[in-house]
């Protein structure tokens, strides 16, 4: 952990950029704003500038040391110039089923912070979240500090933890907000995604200045990988145009016949095991192959629709993430690119999608009509959300 007074990191800023100014500041002529602009001028031609009251025309001598301007000030910012990030010591964590682990929300770059909240979502289907605490090493530890009883919503896949010191002092630098214990429930993906980011509401992720002020941010987002014992990762090199990518999957299954088909915006495998014995699989696909809205066929019939829309589909910065389990036999895979909406898997939508949703309204797991597919929104229930969002789509087609 790296904090600072905000004392120290201001007069740190101001001793940096008086020591410059003192040196290079003689442009009586030139706003410091303006020197970009009067680069590209002498760059396109000659230009007769004042500096320190003499007459310079256009000289590689002048134009070398406003470079050398431009470069100390990026090496040198103002302390508000930094991307304070709020982001998990690990973005991607692989616990086993039934495997307790932690994450830690930390925050770093941020200046005049003297409070924060963080509310995080998870898939609760996949992950139990069982604790969240203080570590010893936070940001605010060595100051006396207000943090209510975090609120863990396992129903609804959501953490809350607010923190702020008391008084009207605040830190500047990086360091841990809070550590968040969960357990693997069940084979899977899913998403740590802070909601709604910047907002100064009972539901939102914010930190605070001591006028109560939002501090920008960038909110990163973190996945985990839930798997079991016996599965491995089989990495694919897939070419798209000139660029190469890989594909992961991660399966207790034998993977054959890999292939992507850029055209079609698809990619396939088939798996093999003992007959009989459960099989299952995480798919790692980097976005620039498929994103967004996909589909999971096995031996050509739907199983599976994945949607960013509706936080169906686990994604970070870079890639996006499929779990498909299954009876082991010599079984096909088909993961394609397709529309909101669309449930069959044949990229539009339409009576067929509507039906399914129907059929099957009013469902959860564990009556007989109920089917995955249906529930649209993954809260495992078929209700007047999913139909309406169907319904939304009816009619396009990719």
């Amino acid at each position: 952990m790296t904090l600072e007074t905000n004392h120290a990191i201001h007069a740190a800023s101001k001793t940096k950029h008086t020591t410059l100014l003192a040196t290079y500041v003689t442009l009586q002529t030139i706003p410091l704003m303006d020197i970009e602009k009067y680069s590209r001028n002498l760059i396109s031609g000659p230009a007769i500038i004042l500096y320190g009251g003499e007459q310079l025309k256009g000289c590689k001598t002048f134009l070398s040391l406003l470079m050398v301007i431009v470069f100390s000030l990026s090496v040198f910012p103002l302390a508000y110039s930094t991307t304070t990030i709020v982001d998990f010591n690990s973005r991607r964590s692989t616990p086993l089923v039934g495997q307790v682990f932690i994450v830690n929300v930390t925050v770093s770059n941020v200046i005049n912070l003297s409070s924060w909240q963080t509310v995080i979502s998870f898939d609760h289907s996949i992950l139990n979240c069982t604790g969240l605490s203080l570590p010893p090493d936070h940001v605010f530890s060595g100051y006396s500090v207000f943090f209510p009883p975090p609120v863990i919503n396992n129903e609804n896949g959501t953490v809350k933890a607010f923190c702020s010191l008391e008084g009207t002092g605040s830190i500047n630098g990086s360091g841990k907000l809070c550590t968040i214990q969960f357990q693997a429930k069940t084979l899977g993906v899913s998403s740590l995604n802070f909601i709604n980011i910047m907002m100064k509401q009972s539901d939102g992720t914010y930190l605070l200045n001591p006028d109560m002020i939002v501090i920008p941010f960038e909110a990163a987002i973190g996945i985990v990988e839930v798997s079991a014992s016996g599965f491995q990762a089989n990495i694919f090199n897939v070419t798209q145009d000139t660029q190469t990518y890989q594909v992961a999957v991660s399966t207790n299954s034998t993977v054959t016949n890999f292939h992507f088909n850029q055209t079609n915006r698809e990619l396939g495998f088939n798996v093999t095991g003992s007959d009989g014995t459960t099989g299952a699989c995480i798919v790692t696909i980097p976005k620039a192959l498929l994103n967004s809205t996909l589909i999971a066929l096995l031996d050509d019939t739907a199983i599976r629709a994945y949607n960013n829309l509706t936080h169906t589909l686990p994604e970070n910065e870079t890639y996006c993430f499929t779990y498909l389990n299954y009876t082991h036999s010599e079984r096909s895979f088909k993961i394609l690119l397709t529309v909101s909406g669309d449930l069959t898997g044949d990229r539009k939508v339409d009576v067929r999608d509507v039906a399914i949703v129907a059929k099957a309204f009013g469902t959860t797991p564990d009556l007989p009509r109920w089917n995955p597919l249906a529930d649209v929104d993954n809260n495992q229930k078929v209700d007047v959300r999913d139909v309406s969002f169907v319904a939304k789509n009816y009619g396009k087609q990719l």
